[in-house]
């Protein structure tokens, strides 16, 4: 095989990979079958009680005043939330801690995570030797956090109250 040959089966085979990678990164758009169907025949309230006129599309609503306030559901297993009892009833209020070890600190160290997390619900397993499921509300500024100790630390629940 000549210099010549080489280079452009190694230019052929690198446009290639490149047409792949990029074909793989494009999000695929939804079938007919698969869109959301939308209703264009919605009617809007008039401010003087009855109905306007028939809306071409309905407008989204604003997001809060306060999204700062909003929580998300964070799903642990209960072997991952240390001092968490099994039996923790939904509603209940936790303090999230969390525990870093070497080689992340140089000495091992805890700290308070997030001080404001309810129970939502606890799930058994679906099978015996499965791990029973916790599933928690954090407030929404809190996940990165919660996502980093997850993956970086060793979580402790403290019940507060």
């Amino acid at each position: 095989m000549t210099t010549k040959t080489r280079r452009l089966v190694m230019v052929g085979g690198g446009a290639l990979v490149a047409g792949i990678l990029l074909w793989s990164l494009v999000p695929a758009s939804p079938s007919p079958s698969e869109a959301p169907a939308q209703n264009t025949s919605q009617e809007l309230p008039s401010p003087a009680g009855g109905t306007a006129a028939p809306a071409a599309e309905a407008v989204p609503s604003p997001p809060p005043a306060h999204a700062s306030l909003r929580r998300r559901t964070y799903a642990l297993g209960l072997h991952e939330l240390g001092g968490l009892p099994p039996n923790a009833a939904p509603g209940s209020a936790l303090e999230l801690w969390v525990t870093w070890k070497p080689p992340l600190t140089k000495a091992a160290r805890v700290h308070l995570l997030l001080d404001d997390v309810v129970v939502e619900r606890v799930i058994p397993p679906s099978v015996p030797e499965g791990s029973t499921t916790v599933l928690i509300s954090v407030p929404a500024r809190g996940i990165p956090d919660l996502i980093y100790g997850d993956r970086f630390g060793e979580l402790s629940a403290v019940t507060s109250g």
